[in-house]
């Protein structure tokens, strides 16, 4: 018995460290697939919500209502001249300070584009102009 106890050892201790690097390898793989931010998932893309208001002159055809976001719904609009694969308008609750009331976000699968809706032109023609 005794004989068997070293190799035994050795064999749980290998398997440990074969587990952790699996669960190091698994986490990792998650990290790289998730967003962080405050959005939602739609069409099988995660739209990143900006927190600034589209125009209502801007907003196109319905694309989807009753789509979930955080601990309700949003319903979805495409906004004119804008692709619906990257900028969708959101109609969500307050968000943000720049914006207080239930309204359509622009929110956009493209993290840059998303977090400063603004700093672009094909974006920004689009915003509620707030001083």
């Amino acid at each position: 018995m005794s004989r068997l106890r070293g190799p035994v050892v050795g064999l749980l201790a290998l398997l440990l460290v074969i587990g952790g690097l699996l669960v190091l390898r698994y986490q990792s793989t998650q990290a790289h697939n998730s967003r962080s931010g405050t959005g939602l998932t739609y069409d099988g893309r995660f739209y990143l919500a900006s927190g600034a208001e589209v125009r209502d002159d801007a907003l196109g055809a319905v694309l989807a209502t009753g789509v979930a976001f955080q601990d309700t719904t949003a319903d979805l609009r495409a906004i004119t001249g804008l692709d619906p694969a990257v900028t969708l308008a959101a109609h969500l609750p307050p968000i943000s300070t720049q914006v207080t009331h239930v309204a359509w976000i622009l929110v956009s699968t493209d993290e840059q584009l998303g977090a400063d809706p603004a700093a672009y032109a094909q974006t920004r023609d689009v915003l509620v102009v707030t001083n």
